[in-house]
């Protein structure tokens, strides 16, 4: 006779699983949610602009094909509570509640752990708690998301994986301590410095995230024309404020009626600005925003460049004369708890007032065999009175009311009425079916701007085309222009790189928390970078002894010539600037850009300054090693020992120039072999 045989830890951990699983249930912050079902409906979308619901689904992968992944059926339980616990532990600690798309990112990450389990153990036994969880399980999972994501899915992918099996580890829900750390890459395009600045990687991700000048230019053409139905115009015109701002969607969105701001051009001594002829220079444009991740305070105005100011102009000012009778819609139905602005003569009439069908199709705006349809399907009551179907006036005002959102929104974390709002639209407005609404106003959304610059759906069902579709807009290739509302933002960012706008004013203008966020935006070819430190080179603004060899040419021509060959093409590094021309060599220093005499340092830079004090303290770190190891004499020692405080010795040169307060911000700085600088001008690069 054979005993099943369970050891004490495994009993304390089935216990520490039983109980995490119920710690969370009663600290669930999803109350409105039955902890039972399959799907999670967890509010309303955070962005002021979105209409929809949130929902997490607690589902697994069905896969369709080899290709293809969709939603399958429900978890089975207990894995379906850790599940729930996994998503509840993580939303009661973070600082700010996670969104559901955010959640539903580590649900994929259970999903990928679920079907390793149910392949190692089968079905029935794949999972009866975490103690039958193994690193190699965690290995597998994450290795299959890498053959079927991104690679910058999968290094998320992987790293939710890693935070479930820190989870397990911390409540000590396996009787042996995981201590699993994936070995997933971080892409170069998730974050961080885009080191790569040739090649085809880096023209694939450039020409992705960047609208190319024959789309730009299909775009203007849209927007001059005059034929423009409202609903088309009232997005172009949102299209025309993004191109000019680079804001973020959403803050293009939630702009208020009176956002423009303008500020007189002033001379030296406070007067206004003239021009050759005397006339006054136009003002300063802006438009006041709500930074949408927290930007910093001084962000609260966008300044327009100058050249775009007419663009920004016509845009707010098309859009307020289209969308004043909104507004006013709005406004009453914020005075008037419970009511919709009709117009007369249904404004004045009592709520009992009793209407015909023929009246409610009146005051609905719609056909009679329409508006019968919407009564029905809108819940409203309906009396009969010999012989003729009547309803009370009050009743269909409540079922208009009922289709509105809110008369307020919340933007940056404040309540705002919905008639201050620029962008207000009557329900319906860009349905392709179905009339507006008469009294209802909402936000115009960002599927509403998506679906006019992108389309939506496949032709057999029933796409809604965009707005170079319906135009017949083809673009040389012979394909249909696609531009998402996020590539004018990369497009402005990057335009002002090049253009020499300082990294801190760059994170302002664009609404961000700190510069460290602007290289993600930052798609700079390395021969825009060399052809403006080449300038540099030319002029004297660049310190060090690469300097000396064009200083010493005195014709101008010749000293372009030298700086040419000099200056090939640049990238960035992590510390810095690299000028190696790689079509002629591979790197001899390569990861090793400290001691690299191909290298430049731009003083002030914080990234690159931050680098190097990380790699000083390893060195310095190395070293207190490499000494112990040879006073105990250990073969080799000596040699590392060497190697480090050479390493040491040069990160500390590259830090001076960081500190030395004579040496201005953005200054180019070649450290050669020797280390030894000279004061010149400073810039940004």
């Amino acid at each position: 006779m054979t005993t099943d045989f369970t050891s004490r830890p495994q009993r304390r951990a089935e216990k520490a699983f039983v109980s995490f699983c119920a710690l969370m249930r009663s600290r669930s912050p999803y109350r409105a949610s039955d902890w039972d079902k399959s799907v999670w409906v967890v509010g309303k979308g955070r962005r002021a602009s979105a209409r929809s619901l949130e929902r997490i689904h607690f589902t697994r992968h069905a896969f369709a094909s080899a290709a293809e992944l969709r939603t399958g059926e429900a978890f089975d339980e207990p894995f379906a509570s850790f599940v729930k616990a996994a998503i509840v532990w993580r939303a009661v600690n973070a600082s700010k509640t996670p969104t559901a798309i955010s959640q539903m990112v580590l649900v994929r990450a259970f999903r990928y752990l679920y079907e390793v389990l149910v392949s190692d153990r089968g079905i029935e036994g794949a999972f009866s708690s975490t103690v039958v969880l193994k690193a190699r399980h965690f290995n597998s999972a994450a290795a299959d998301a890498c053959k079927r994501e991104s690679p910058h899915s999968a290094y998320r992918i992987a790293s939710h994986l890693k935070s479930i099996a820190d989870l397990v580890d911390r409540f000590a829900m396996t009787h042996v301590p995981l201590r699993w750390s994936h070995g997933v890459d971080r892409p170069e395009n998730a974050g961080g410095m885009k080191q790569d600045r040739v090649g085809s990687d880096f023209h694939r991700r450039r020409n992705k995230l960047l609208p190319t000048d024959e789309i730009l230019y299909a775009i203007s053409d849209i927007s001059n024309r005059g034929d423009l139905d409202p609903a088309d115009k009232i997005r172009q015109r949102g299209v025309d404020v993004l191109f000019c701002c680079g804001f973020r969607i959403n803050e293009m969105l939630t702009l208020e009626r009176d956002a423009l701001v303008e500020e007189p051009v002033l001379d030296d001594l406070g007067q206004l600005a003239t021009d050759a002829n005397g006339s006054p220079l136009p003002p300063y444009l802006g438009i006041r925003f709500s930074p949408e991740k927290e930007g910093e305070s001084v962000t609260g105005v966008k300044w327009i460049p100058s050249d775009l100011a007419p663009v920004a102009r016509r845009a707010f000012s098309d859009v307020l004369e289209m969308t004043d009778e909104y507004a006013r819609d709005a406004e009453f139905a914020h005075l008037n708890p419970g009511r919709v602005r009709l117009g007369e003569p249904w404004d004045s009439l009592d709520a009992t007032a009793l209407l015909s069908s023929k009246d409610c199709a009146a005051l609905l705006g719609l056909k009679k065999q329409y508006a019968t349809t919407w009564l029905k399907d809108n819940g409203v009551p309906r009396v009969t009175i010999d012989g003729s179907r009547l309803y009370a006036k009050g009743d269909v005002e409540e079922a208009l009311r009922r289709r509105m959102v809110k008369s307020e929104v919340s933007v940056g974390g404040s309540k705002v009425p919905l008639h201050k709002m620029l962008f207000v639209v009557p329900v319906n407005f860009f349905h392709s079916d179905k009339a507006s609404l008469k009294g209802t106003v909402t936000l115009v959304t960002d599927q509403n701007i998506s679906d006019y610059l992108v389309g939506r759906g496949v032709d057999r069902d029933g796409r809604t085309k965009s707005i170079f579709e319906r135009l017949g807009v083809v673009l040389a290739n012979g394909k249909t222009p696609q531009i998402r509302s996020h590539q004018f933002r990369h497009f402005l960012d990057t335009a002002a790189a090049p253009g020499g706008l300082p990294e801190l004013v760059r994170a302002r203008w664009m609404g961000r928390k700190d510069i460290s966020q602007n290289s993600a935006y930052d798609h700079e070819s390395g021969i825009s970078l060399a052809n403006k430190i080449r300038i540099r080179l030319i002029e004297g603004g660049v310190i060090g002894p690469i300097s000396e060899i064009t200083d010493s040419v005195s014709d101008p021509v010749a000293r372009q010539v030298v700086a040419g060959d000099l200056l090939r093409a640049v990238h960035k590094t992590m510390l810095g600037r690299c000028f190696h021309d790689w079509s002629s060599s591979p790197c001899p220093e390569h990861e090793a850009c400290w001691s690299c005499d191909e290298h430049f340092i731009v003083k002030g830079d914080v990234k690159g300054a931050a680098e190097a004090e990380r790699q000083f303290e390893e060195a310095v770190q190395a070293i207190a090693i490499a000494e112990a190891a040879k006073a105990d004499g250990a073969y080799g020692a000596n040699n590392w020992l060497s190697s480090h405080v050479r390493k040491r010795d040069r990160l500390l040169k590259i830090l001076d120039v960081h500190r030395d307060p004579s040496i201005a911000d953005g200054s180019i700085v070649h450290l050669g072999r020797s280390g030894s600088t000279a004061q010149s001008s400073d810039s940004s690069v």
